[in-house]
């Protein structure tokens, strides 16, 4: 009988604390279920066999307590297969430590997606089949924020393609790019071809200032040349194209554009320009006295002619040239005609033309209002100048020239009334006896 009683208290000893054991797990369930989206007691042996687990539990993985009763109460089959072992590894070191871990994977939705899941464990400090640990596990769906890092991770990697191939590209041309900040006041210079040895100008206060002041006055993305300064401080052109962006209550917020240092273009420019001003000059000049030569002469005085009313045209030859020559030879004639030519040179004004006819004879236009005793003093003046500098020649010569002018004071003349109308004074000259001159008004 006392057995009978004592075997019956204990029976009811036994259903009190599974009872207390039961209201225990719901009071946990209840607090943790504010905090996570799913509770489960799992043990640690093969199946990962299910002891506890909530509502939300089951429904982060699309079941029902029935399937998962009927199931056998197998855990692994909820597991992502590639984090199976992953999570045996994690509750392993949990049991051998007795620290509480954190660990991420997938469970398998009954749909076939998975579930990421944020897991808390902690051993429990017992055994199933007094064999195998124990672990209380708190899960929280992390799945959104996995796929939101996800897509972020994705977009970072597009947005990291888009500007290795924008930098490749900004590589591959020679003009580089630069953006300005207007609030700050900064400017900032990318890309650009590495071998390009022109170096673009530093973003100095200077420099900015200088492509502020010439943008003021500029449509968006209008092409401008500007010489900025360089970093040794040297004056160099750039070539620029830039616009405004990101308007806001009608302020231009930012300035984009290319620029490209173009001073090796510009030199090249320069060499060009003088190459063809050499070639012209060569086409237009005699090669012995570097003067106009005979087409260019005509041409220069005829376009002086058509717009003149007043001016004296002269023609100059060289006495006895052909003696000079004889006696003394061809090399010392060329050295009196490069002589006479400096002469004539010198007496010209920097509007007046001088040139060479050919052979002796040379050709001088004064554009000027001239009185008559005016036009004999300069003319006195060049015959004396030749005749007195002839110490300067390598070999002691006589040295003089005639001169045929004509004093012109009425338009419509053309260049062949005014030749022939100098010649005939030249031919005057001569008779006279040389080293003089004569002088026609018109």
């Amino acid at each position: 009988m006392d057995n009978d009683k004592k075997s019956m208290h204990d029976e009811q000893d036994l259903r009190w604390l599974i009872e207390m054991s039961k209201q225990k797990d719901k009071e946990l369930e209840t607090v943790l279920s504010y905090a996570a989206d799913g509770i489960g007691k799992f043990a640690c042996d093969p199946t990962l066999t299910i002891l506890y687990y909530n509502e939300g539990l089951a429904t982060l993985v699309g079941t029902t307590r029935g399937k998962i009763e009927k199931e056998g109460f197998n855990s692994s089959l909820y597991v992502h297969p590639d984090d199976l072992a992953y999570v045996r590894e994690n509750m392993a070191k949990s049991v051998a430590s007795g620290q509480t871990f954190n660990m991420r994977y997938r469970l398998r939705h009954l749909s076939g997606r998975d579930v990421w899941v944020k897991v808390t464990g902690v051993f429990a400090k017992e055994f199933y089949q007094g064999v195998y640990p124990v672990i209380y596990l708190i899960y929280t769906d992390i799945t959104e924020l996995v796929t939101l890092n996800e897509e972020l991770a994705w977009a970072n990697t597009q947005l990291e393609l888009e500007a290795n191939r924008y930098k490749a590209f900004a590589e591959l041309v020679s003009e580089s790019f630069f953006e300005y900040d207007i609030d700050t006041g900064q400017m900032v210079l990318f890309g650009g071809k590495r071998e390009d040895p022109a170096e673009i100008a530093p973003p100095t206060q200077r420099n900015v200032d200088i492509f502020l002041a010439e943008f003021a006055q500029r449509r968006n993305f209008e092409d401008m040349e500007l010489q900025l300064h360089a970093t040794d401080g040297a004056l160099t052109w750039h070539a620029i194209r830039a616009g405004s962006i990101e308007k806001s209550n009608e302020r231009s917020l930012r300035i984009i554009g290319t620029i490209k240092n173009i001073q090796a273009l510009k030199d090249a420019e320069a060499r060009r320009e003088s190459k063809e001003r050499q070639l012209l000059l060569q086409s237009r000049c005699d090669p012995m006295t570097q003067l106009l030569n005979r087409s260019a002469m005509q041409q220069a005085i005829e376009d002086q002619i058509n717009s003149q009313t007043a001016y004296m045209f002269s023609i100059i030859d060289i006495d006895d040239f052909k003696s000079i020559n004889d006696k003394h030879g061809h090399v010392f004639g060329d050295e009196v005609l490069k002589y006479v030519a400096d002469i004539l040179r010198n007496a010209c004004r920097s509007d007046d033309i001088t040139g060479r006819l050919g052979g002796d004879e040379f050709v001088m236009l004064f554009r000027a209002d001239f009185t008559r005793d005016e036009a004999a003093r300069r003319l006195v003046a060049i015959i004396e100048r030749i005749r007195e500098g002839v110490g300067t020649l390598s070999i002691e010569a006589g040295v003089s020239v005639s001169i045929g002018a004509i004093l012109v004071t009425r338009p419509g003349l053309s260049f062949l009334d005014v030749y022939r109308s100098a010649d005939a004074a030249l031919y005057e000259a001569k008779h006279k006896g040389k080293k003089t001159y004569s002088l026609d008004v018109y």
